[in-house]
């Protein structure tokens, strides 16, 4: 499984981010021409390509069933993290507040930037748990790491 992202915040997308866009509803509406993700097989053959919010990071899941993103821009961009799944539904968008999440080690600007995970290798993993996964984020301060849950679509899918 590989899993792509490209945003383009350049002068010709200028009109579409800040005149059209409602940043919160309209991240992963088609007319978001400016940030998108593809997710394929290793042999090129393509599962999902579509619309969300600029990433800084993305992290495939060992099994391939799973696809986090992670963002430390917060300006036009109301999600920090979205999981999706292999076949490109939406399992989780979130943003990330210091204060509210309670993110040891985690700074953030008034408006542009939120730091809230360790950006220069992140360590990603999700566990099972009951019909949920756990997903677990290093945060700046390595001995507290962030945790989120969201449905187990593998599980719930096989039923």
């Amino acid at each position: 499984m590989i899993a792509r992202h490209h945003h383009d915040y350049g002068e010709r997308n200028h009109a579409v981010i800040w005149e059209e866009f409602d940043r919160r509803t309209d991240q992963f509406d088609p007319k978001n021409r400016f940030s998108r993700i593809r997710i394929t097989k290793v042999g090129g053959e393509n599962l999902y390509e579509g619309p969300c919010p600029p990433l800084n990071f993305l992290w495939v899941s060992p099994t391939g069933d799973y696809i986090v993103g992670l963002s430390e821009i917060r300006h036009s961009n109301p999600y920090q993290i979205v999981v999706f799944s292999r076949r490109g539904d939406l399992l989780v968008a979130r943003d990330v507040d210091c204060h509210r999440d309670g993110i040891v080690g985690c700074t953030e600007t008034v408006s542009k930037f939120v730091f809230w995970y360790e950006s220069k290798k992140p360590l990603i993993s999700v566990h099972p748990h009951g019909d949920w996964m756990v997903l677990v984020v290093d945060t700046p301060d390595e001995g507290y790491p962030f945790m989120l849950t969201f449905p187990d679509v593998m599980k719930t899918k096989k039923r």
